[in-house]
């Protein structure tokens, strides 16, 4: 029996299926689907984060879009997407609510798939921090009822 450490480098070799990472990371998501090529329409995004394993190709992107369906053209969904490519295989996971549901709605699936991004990253061997963003607070807010006055 040696008592030298393995090699931080050596390749660790297991199976990691699908079903697998559905199952432990995107377990959350309103929809998960597996495919041949990112279901994620580029003209609709908003914004992106992508980690890359430039060793292999693998990815992990958490892209925001907003879309309508045809069939209901008035309701506009807002949708944070979590896909993940290893190898040919893309697995997508989606976290959607309607762009006028309440900001309690928004906040969780936002963190649902911010958390599922920084968990996946780590299958392509990526590390990710989260950062502080600033909003227009005016463009969020209701307005304020007048001031009384006293006379």
């Amino acid at each position: 029996m040696t008592t030298e450490e393995p090699d931080w480098n050596s390749p660790l070799l297991f199976s990691l299926t699908p079903d697998a990472i559905i199952n432990s990371i995107f377990t959350t998501a309103e929809e998960v689907h597996t495919g041949w090529e990112t279901c994620v329409n580029a003209a609709l995004i908003m914004s992106e984060t992508t980690a890359v394993d430039a060793g292999t190709g693998n990815h992990c992107r958490l892209a925001e879009q907003e879309f309508s369906y045809d069939d209901e053209p008035d309701a506009i969904w807002h949708d944070w997407s979590v896909e993940l490519r290893i190898g040919e295989t893309y697995i997508l996971a989606h976290w959607r609510v309607m762009v006028n549901e309440t900001p309690a709605m928004w906040t969780w699936a936002s963190n649902e798939a911010e958390n599922a991004f920084i968990a996946a990253c780590v299958l392509i061997g990526q590390r990710v921090r989260r950062t502080l963003a600033v909003e227009n607070a005016s463009a969020v807010q209701t307005p304020t009822p007048p001031r009384s006055r006293h006379h």
